[in-house]
């Protein structure tokens, strides 16, 4: 068996474990620059061996749990799907099976809520050949309207002038109201 085609997946594994909020708040640059020095490394042994040696710390942020976000990383996350690398969020005792749906005690104080929905300003809006529009927000996010969405948008001429509010909808969904008009567009964050 190769061992470097069986390393390649633990890699991948750690360079995603990384990669998600929790462990990112851990286990800053200086990890992912260890993780390149051991891949790079041309002997196997020592290459794995290198690879051991990181664990403890990743396993350590891995353990310590979801980090709790600012409102400032809730707002530049809002919108965006992470994977879940290391299986279901689904619980996995028959007895949890749709306790998800349950109402959920309150938060301790202190603790921020996960967001609904955001508000912005409009840095500048363009359209698709289809007929579609894109908006960039001034917190640096930009919005595509679907292509299932039929709406048909009108900005202010400014795009300054247009205020943007996007929530949540159904099923993961995001939907977009301009102005603060009743009209919603379905959506999705491209940035």
């Amino acid at each position: 068996m190769n061992l470097r085609l069986t390393l390649t997946p633990m890699i991948l594994g750690l360079t995603l474990a990384l990669s998600s909020p929790a462990a990112f708040a851990a286990e800053p640059e200086a990890t992912y620059q260890e993780l390149a020095k051991c891949s790079a490394i041309p002997d196997a042994s020592t290459r794995l061996a290198c690879y051991d040696a990181l664990m403890p710390r990743i396993r350590a942020a891995l353990a310590a749990g979801p980090a709790e976000l600012s409102r400032s990383d809730q707002t530049s996350l809002f919108g965006l799907t992470l994977p879940d690398i290391f299986g279901s969020s689904t619980p996995q005792a028959p007895q949890e099976f749709g306790a998800n749906d349950m109402p959920q005690p309150p938060p301790p104080p202190g603790v921020p809520q996960p967001l609904d929905s955001i508000t912005a300003t409009v840095t500048e809006y363009a359209t698709t050949p289809l007929g579609k529009f894109i908006v960039f927000l001034d917190n640096g996010q930009v919005w595509r309207q679907q292509e299932s969405d039929g709406g048909t948008i009108h900005f202010k001429s400014k795009p300054g002038e247009n205020k943007v509010t996007i929530s949540r909808g159904v099923l993961g969904s995001y939907v977009l109201q301009l102005n603060g008009s009743n009209k919603i567009f379905k959506v999705n964050r491209v940035k």
